[in-house]
C-alpha cells in the first residue's frame, strides 16, 4: 500500500518575516515531527512529516499554528500576520513519466487550491488560562487516485513563506485619494456608492437601482454616509451609515424601515476590510 508524507525544513527569522519554510511530499516514506520559527514579534509552527494515508481529503491534524512570542509581547492590532504556500501541486518520480496531483486546501469542501493563511492580532494574542496559546488554522491536501500509478518515490517541495503587513484601516480613506467604498446587495442585484477623499471634502460615484444618491461628511471625527432611493433627498428614504475610526466600529440608521444589514461589505482603497469593522 502506498503512503505519502510531508517533511518540512525550516529555516531562521527576521524580527518580521521569517524565512521560507520548504515542505517536501513524498511517497513511501515514514515520519513525524514539526518544525518551529520565532521572530521577535510571532512563533510559527508548521508541521514537518504527515502521513497521507487515502487519495481524496487527507487533513493534517496539527494545521498551522502562529502566536506571539512570549508572555510579555502583543502583536500590534494595525497588524496581520499571513503564510503563503507556493506549489505547482504535482508529485514526480526519477525516471517515472507519471505524475500524481494534489490540491492544498483548508477543507474537503473546498472548491478551489487554499495557499495563504491569516492571522490577526487578536488570533495571535489568544490565550487560555493565563497560557499563551494562539491559533492554530487548518491545512490539508486533496490527492487524486494513485493506485494505477506505477511504484516509486514521488516528491515535490511546497515553499511557505510569512510575512507581516500593516492592515489597511478606516483611517487610510480620510488621506487625499483614499476612498471608502460601501456595498450591499438587494434582492434585485448589488449596489455601490464610493466616496473619495480630498482636502476635507468626498466626491461620490454610485450604481445599482437603490441608489438615487449619496453623500459623505465627517461629524465629531466620525466618517457619515447618507444613501437616499430617492432623488427629493425624502428623510424617510435616507439610510445613515456612521462609521468609526478610531474603534472601528460602524452604525446604521433607517428612518424608512428596516432592512438586512448583514449583507453590507465595506472596501478602502480597494481592499475589503469588512471582516475589521464591528457593527453596533
Amino acid at each position: 500500500m502506498r503512503s505519502a508524507y510531508f517533511y518540512l525544513r525550516g529555516g531562521g527569522a527576521t524580527p518580521a518575516d521569517a524565512a521560507p519554510y520548504f515542505l517536501k511530499l513524498t511517497l513511501s516514506k515514514s515520519g513525524s515531527s514539526s518544525t518551529t520559527t520565532t521572530s521577535s514579534d510571532y512563533q510559527l509552527t508548521i508541521p514537518s512529516a504527515f502521513t497521507i494515508t487515502q487519495s481524496g481529503w487527507n487533513e493534517i491534524t496539527e494545521g498551522i499554528t502562529a502566536k506571539v512570542s512570549g508572555d510579555n509581547v502583543k502583536f500590534d492590532s494595525g497588524y496581520r500576520l499571513t503564510v503563503t504556500a507556493a506549489t505547482d501541486g504535482t508529485l514526480t518520480a526519477d525516471g517515472i513519466t507519471d505524475t500524481i496531483t494534489y490540491t492544498l486546501k483548508t477543507v474537503s469542501t473546498d472548491t478551489s487550491a487554499v495557499t495563504t493563511w491569516e492571522f490577526s492580532a487578536d488570533e495571535l494574542n489568544a490565550s487560555k488560562d493565563n497560557v499563551i496559546t494562539g491559533t492554530t488554522k487548518t491545512l490539508g491536501v486533496d490527492v487524486e487516485d494513485y493506485s494505477t500509478k506505477p511504484n516509486g518515490d514521488y516528491s515535490d517541495t511546497i515553499t511557505f513563506t510569512a510575512s507581516v503587513a500593516k492592515l489597511t484601516t478606516l483611517a487610510d480613506a480620510l488621506v487625499n485619494g483614499g476612498t471608502l467604498t460601501i456595498g450591499f446587495t438587494d434582492v434585485v442585484g448589488d449596489c455601490y456608492a464610493t466616496f473619495t477623499y480630498n482636502d476635507g471634502t468626498f466626491s461620490e460615484t454610485h450604481s445599482g437601482w437603490f441608489i438615487e444618491g449619496a453623500r459623505m461628511s465627517i461629524k465629531d471625527g466620525n466618517l457619515v454616509a447618507e444613501i437616499c432611493d430617492d432623488e427629493s433627498w425624502s428623510e424617510t428614504e435616507i439610510n445613515t451609515i456612521t462609521l468609526n475610526p478610531v474603534d472601528n466600529t460602524w452604525t446604521l440608521t433607517q428612518p424608512g424601515g428596516t432592512y438586512d444589514t448583514s449583507n453590507y461589505t465595506f472596501a478602502v482603497n480597494g481592499v475589503d476590510i469588512t471582516s475589521q469593522l464591528t457593527q453596533q
